[in-house]
C-alpha cells in the first residue's frame, strides 16, 4: 500500500528490545551483533572474526546497514563490525549505504542520513 516497513533493530544487551527502529522502502535491512552465535567455551567470542587477529572483534556490539540489497548489507555490517565505529561508519559512507554502529558501552555511531528513511 505504499507505506514504509517498520523495521526494529534489537538492543544488544536487552533482551526483547530495540534499541532504535527505521522505516524502509525498497531497502534491505541487516544487523550483525556479537549477541548472536556465541562461541561454546568462551563468553568473548562470537561468530564473527577478525581475519587479521583470528578473534572476535570486541569494539562493536552491533552493526546495523540499510542497502539496495541484502547481500550488500550483510557484507558492509560485517566488514563494519571487523573494523570498528568510526572505519565502520566511514565504510557505509563510501558505499553510499546508511547505517547505525553501536558499541558494548552501547554508544552510538550512525551515518548522516540514517533516519531519513
Amino acid at each position: 500500500d505504499g507505506v514504509p516497513w517498520s523495521v526494529g533493530i534489537r538492543h544488544p544487551r536487552l533482551d526483547g528490545q530495540l534499541i532504535d527502529s527505521l522505516r524502509v522502502s525498497d531497502r534491505a535491512v541487516c544487523t550483525s551483533g556479537d549477541y548472536e552465535r556465541p562461541a561454546p567455551d568462551d563468553v568473548d567470542e562470537h561468530h564473527v572474526l577478525d581475519p587479521r587477529s583470528g578473534a572476535s572483534p570486541a569494539a562493536v556490539a552491533s552493526a546495523t546497514v540499510v542497502a539496495e540489497s541484502a547481500m550488500l548489507a550483510d557484507a558492509l555490517g560485517t566488514a563494519a563490525f571487523v573494523l570498528g565505529p568510526v572505519e565502520g561508519i566511514r565504510l557505509f559512507e563510501r558505499h553510499g549505504v546508511e547505517g547505525l554502529i553501536v558499541t558494548p558501552a552501547l554508544e552510538r555511531h550512525a551515518t548522516p542520513g540514517l533516519h531519513g528513511h
